[in-house]
């Protein structure tokens, strides 16, 4: 089974990724990488230009989106320390779903912006159609009830995805970063759910070599880079296919 990226960072996410869809695009096409999905934060604003591009490099363009999910629902306006939004990763599977995207990411801004554009689980609901989610990084819901050993309540929210979604639209994204085992061992003791595997990395540039970066300052909350100033490292690149596969070999296809 051939891996495709499906959780994409571009330049449209402010202060969290600075690949150019151009060369994301390009890249995967160099690899014969036969799709990859772009997600950014709580935005569709590279989505066209995304799927112009990835058709003139003849790859599948995977429209998605990483939404911040208010805990106490949208309109709740308490301190971010108590409540902070946690990630989800939404992935359109056809016309519907990509205008429930547009409709979330809307509502977002216009009713549900607290410091970020957040969604809430009533939108999520309502505007559920055409969409796979997947549980996000360290950062969503499910993997930060893990990480404070509420496995109950873990295994709740993963019913509530799978009744929201379907059986088959719902996704565990398992990273592989050395600070979170606990996250895959988990997954792997919850049968019945389907896994995908992500990239070792979270996808915030398009090629490994270094980058220069002028200094800003910002807080990715996923541990992989706690500020950009200076110099970025070859971590959080579009790797190729092969390392990919490599990285999660003892995981069934």
């Amino acid at each position: 089974m051939a891996f495709i990226h499906l959780r994409t960072h571009t330049e449209f996410s402010v202060v969290d990724g600075i690949a150019r869809i151009d060369d994301l695009a390009q890249a995967a096409a160099a690899d014969g990488q036969a799709a990859l999905a772009i997600t950014d934060l709580s935005n569709l604003y590279g989505a066209v230009k995304f799927y112009q591009v990835a058709q003139q490099h003849e790859i599948k363009p995977i429209i998605g989106c990483e939404v911040y999910v208010a805990p106490e629902g949208r309109f709740d306006r308490s301190s971010r320390k108590q409540s902070p939004p946690f990630h989800l990763i939404l992935l359109a599977k056809d016309k519907t779903g990509y205008r429930n995207l547009i409709h979330l990411t809307t509502k977002a801004h216009l009713e549900g912006f607290y410091y970020k554009p957040r969604v809430d689980k009533e939108l999520l609901r309502q505007y559920n159609q055409g969409l796979i989610a997947t549980s996000a990084c360290g950062s969503g819901e499910i993997a930060r009830l893990v990480e404070a050993k509420q496995m109950v309540a873990a295994r709740e929210a993963i019913r509530w995805y799978q009744d929201t979604y379907g059986s088959q639209g719902f996704y565990l994204e398992l990273q592989r970063h050395a600070a979170m085992p606990e996250f895959e061992e988990f997954y792997a003791k919850y049968p019945g759910t389907q896994v995908f595997v992500d990239n070792l990395n979270n996808v915030l540039k398009a090629r490994p070599q270094i980058v220069q970066y002028p200094r800003i300052s910002t807080a990715l909350g996923q541990a992989l880079i706690a500020a950009l100033q200076g110099d970025m490292t070859a971590q959080a690149a579009l790797d190729q296919a092969a390392e990919q596969a490599d990285g999660f070999l003892s995981i069934p296809a």
